[in-house]
């Protein structure tokens, strides 16, 4: 195929065509004769790195999955530095050097710079990562989105909060949202703002807190917090953000009900568990999912796991893998598969009685927790696990 897509029957191709690394359209690829070529652009340094590191994983797997299904592509991999200009400016540059289409870039203001050049140039833009409803509410001709706006997040992020609450009859009185302050921080709370009051929730949302999520740690956004006393901390973190948040937490002795993420990064990252070992148990997050059972998605799987050994897939069924339960065996054996509160300030353990509510698992040891509630990725009781483990009230030192 050659670059040349003024044409409107071409700009359809192509949109599809590069729609089809994400989403894999077996019939719009075959029909390219020559190699497509994209350019990833991702933040792989900068405070958005964990993240932009871990989407590179999969893209750097993506050639050989797609050449195993007949589509020939060939990606050119940009780092955007976390930052919005130099997005624009790479986005700019590999237009220039021939690509057909561009793909990225987790961050939603750098996604909005993409945006605005690729539809001036009438290059596709593939949206892989990037929740800002404005992506798609400007009328842009040349976006394909891959990813839910930060309205279905928040959205299915109460229900999945109304579905915990009324399955393990805990009753909150109230809460605090903490969100960076960048464009996907506002954007999610300008959604709270809007779906929170007919949620039907039975708590009160005391206050929302912006922080910058370039900041050295959270302990101001913390104390401020911790004066409120919420039962809940509801946040929007990335990575590197929500790590700062546990620790500052811990060194304050502050121990919510629980925290929970309506939906964004960070609590479910192999970053937060690395750094923070057990006390990164237990948060509650929504996060949208591919199918798992799609023959894409167990061939991508089985691709990354033998080039990615230190690192999960993304794909809940895997967390339950090699789960297991810290009690002694006989111990278990008396009372059964342990079951913990999700919101959990002197949650004890109970026998599980049921397999679609909040159950406790563990990945290898790496704190990473999952069940059936509203079917999404659940992971309960942050303050729980550091009861158990003898952390409550501790300074936090060597340890997080």
């Amino acid at each position: 195929m050659t670059h040349s897509f003024r044409g409107a029957a071409n700009r359809r191709q192509v949109l599809a065509g590069a729609a089809a690394t994400i989403l894999a359209a077996p019939a719009v690829v075959r029909a390219q004769a020559k190699t497509l070529k994209l350019a990833v652009l991702l933040p792989r340094s900068g405070y958005l790195a964990p993240a932009g590191q871990s989407c590179h994983r999969g893209a750097l797997v993506a050639p050989k999955v797609l050449a195993d299904y007949g589509h020939h592509v060939e990606l050119v991999h940009v780092d955007v530095e976390s930052n919005a200009d130099v997005a624009r400016n790479q986005c700019e540059r590999v237009i220039n050097d021939g690509v057909h289409a561009v793909i990225g870039a987790f961050d939603s203001a750098s996604t909005l710079a993409m945006a605005q050049v690729c539809e001036q140039r009438q290059v596709p833009l593939v949206v892989n990562i990037a929740a800002a409803p404005q992506l798609t509410d400007q009328g842009y001709k040349f976006i394909a989105r891959n990813f839910p706006t930060g309205g279905m997040l928040v959205t299915n992020g109460l229900k999945l909060i109304k579905d915990a609450l009324d399955a393990t009859k805990a009753s909150p009185k109230t809460a605090v949202f903490l969100h960076a302050n960048d464009t996907f921080g506002t954007a999610q709370r300008q959604a709270m703002d809007r779906l929170f009051p007919a949620a039907g929730l039975p708590f009160q949302l005391l206050e929302s807190i912006a922080y910058d999520p370039k900041t050295q740690d959270l302990s101001v956004e913390v104390t401020k917090i911790r004066a409120l006393k919420p039962d809940l901390v509801l946040v929007v973190t990335r990575a590197a953000d929500a790590i700062k948040l546990v620790r500052d937490m811990v060194r304050q002795r502050f121990e919510p009900m629980g925290i929970i993420s309506p939906g964004s990064p960070g609590l479910y990252d192999e970053e937060f568990y690395q750094a923070l070992g057990p006390l990164a148990d237990y948060p509650i997050y929504n996060i949208p999912w591919a199918n798992p059972k799609s023959q894409m998605a167990q061939t991508l799987e089985a691709a990354f796991k033998p080039a990615n050994p230190n690192f999960r897939f993304g794909d809940p069924r895997d967390q339950h893998r090699g789960s297991r339960d810290d009690r002694p065996r006989d111990q278990v054996r008396r009372e059964g598969p342990e079951r913990r509160h999700p919101v959990g300030r002197g949650a004890k353990p109970q026998p599980h009685t049921n397999r679609g509510a909040a159950g406790r698992r563990r990945h290898h040891g790496a704190g990473a927790a999952y069940a059936g509630v509203a079917g999404t990725e659940v992971s309960v009781g942050t303050v729980a696990r550091m009861e158990r483990s003898g952390m409550r009230g501790k300074p936090c030192h060597q340890d997080c």
